[in-house]
């Protein structure tokens, strides 16, 4: 069944995806999807260690620079404290050049925008999924700054820390 509805007018032509079943919430499982990765086909929970934070993020998003800004100054500052999978969609030279500046400190996946959207079942990003070691979401936050993203993680340092 396809839940995609097209909203038109006179200046704009977008593509509204509905959200079936509800958005993803705090101490849901994330869902488990299957990737394309440089190294092949994967799934999501593949790459949970003791935590996972997901961060969607579109080219096609104004404030979607900002997020990778404040992922990157985060991970700057804090080397390897982060297991940080960035789901990206954008064109192959844009998701290569994301993962050159990432570095080691994030793996970057090239990905659909409506793999973004009807997968973590969101409308809208840049949005992050902090995940414990059970797959199980701890804390969900759209952020576009260092601020919001620390909130975003504090949940993950605050249970390890127990």
């Amino acid at each position: 069944m396809d839940n995609t509805k097209t909203n038109s007018s006179k200046f704009k032509r977008t593509q509204v995806y509905e959200i079936e079943g509800g958005p993803l919430i705090v101490g849901d499982e994330l869902p488990n999807l299957i990737l394309e990765s440089a190294s092949g086909t994967v799934h999501l929970h593949d790459y949970i260690k003791s935590h996972l934070i997901v961060a969607l993020i579109s080219t096609s998003c104004n404030v979607c620079e900002d997020a990778l800004e404040a992922i990157y100054e985060y991970i700057s500052q804090n080397p390897e404290k982060l297991n940080i999978l960035i789901l990206l969609n954008a064109n192959a030279l844009q998701a290569r050049e994301v993962q050159k500046i990432m570095d080691k400190s994030a793996v970057v996946i090239n990905v659909t925008l409506e793999m973004l959207l009807k997968g973590f079942k969101t409308t809208y990003l840049p949005l992050g999924f902090a995940v414990d070691g059970e797959g199980r979401i701890k804390s969900i936050e759209a952020f576009s700054n260092r601020s919001k993203f620390e909130s975003l993680i504090t949940p993950i340092f605050d249970r390890e820390k127990v």
